[in-house]
């Protein structure tokens, strides 16, 4: 865990008061593109050499920051892995061009787990970045009964 923080709180470091440039994901097709859950998501700032992604842990739970690059794959029948850049797409398309000001670690009670971040962007917007089912989710904002169920929790990087 104390890994996890150290790796998050090195690319906070380098991305805040950055400009986000766009966003490449790793999106999965078998007969559509789902744009909606990214295999893998990376967010790229102005003046930021390394290329660090989201991922979903091995758990199940947790949201990881990796320094491995982009990859797709070719998945046969069941499909493939393109990497695509999905700046157009919302909620992402209102964080374009926007700079970043805090990152905020969430941690959940319930899962015992850093499940994601939440990026508060200049003109207070907000992004949430989240592990759920095993999953990537880009949220604009949670509810509060989601956050007490989950028992979330935000460390400011």
């Amino acid at each position: 865990m104390i890994n996890i923080v150290k790796g998050y709180e090195e690319w906070t470091r380098s991305v805040v008061e950055k400009k986000l440039l766009r966003v490449n994901g790793v999106i999965y097709s078998l007969e559509n593109h789902d744009y909606i859950h990214p295999q893998q998501l990376q967010l790229v700032f102005s003046e930021v050499e390394e290329m660090e992604s989201f991922k979903c842990g091995k758990d199940g739970s947790t949201l990881e920051l990796t320094d491995l690059p982009l990859q797709g794959s070719d998945l046969g029948e069941y499909g493939k892995e393109t990497v695509v850049d999905i700046s157009h797409i919302y909620p992402i398309v209102n964080y374009i061009g926007k700079i970043l000001l805090k990152v905020f670690l969430m941690s959940s009670s319930l899962e015992d787990a850093f499940v994601g971040v939440k990026l508060v962007f200049e003109g207070e917007l907000s992004l949430f970045i989240m592990n759920v089912g095993d999953e990537i989710n880009m949220l604009e904002s949670l509810s509060s009964s989601y956050e007490q169920d989950e028992g979330i929790k935000y460390q400011q990087l």
